[in-house]
């Protein structure tokens, strides 16, 4: 009888807690950003902005380009975070989505 009891109370309890502390699932294309080389920085660039305006991410999806990454959305021309200590820039692109926000991915090493 204890033991029907327990088995039911996990039963019960488990669903609950799965969705209480469900992550979120992200659809992962497969492109390899983080092993772009320098000269092809730009056209993953490209491509993490193309993907950041397709799907309407705001942040850093997926691998960072290069030593330093930044990413920005707004309307215009956003700016993007930039690194601390000298870098140069090898990579920067912007998308444009369909509600009008655009896009901006540049990348340093």
């Amino acid at each position: 009888m204890r033991t029907i009891l327990i088995l039911l109370l996990l039963t019960l309890t488990v669903p609950a807690d799965a969705r209480i502390f469900r992550r979120r699932v992200y659809y992962r294309p497969a492109v390899a950003w983080s092993t772009a080389i320098r000269a092809d920085d730009q056209s993953a660039c490209q491509r993490k902005a193309d993907y950041m305006a397709r799907y309407r991410i705001s942040g850093h999806p997926l691998a960072i380009i290069g030593r330093f990454e930044g990413t920005g959305y707004g309307r215009g021309t956003p700016g993007t975070c930039t690194p601390y200590y000298r870098m140069t820039l090898t990579g920067d692109a912007r998308a444009t989505a369909t509600n009008g926000t655009v896009y901006r991915v540049r990348s340093w090493r």
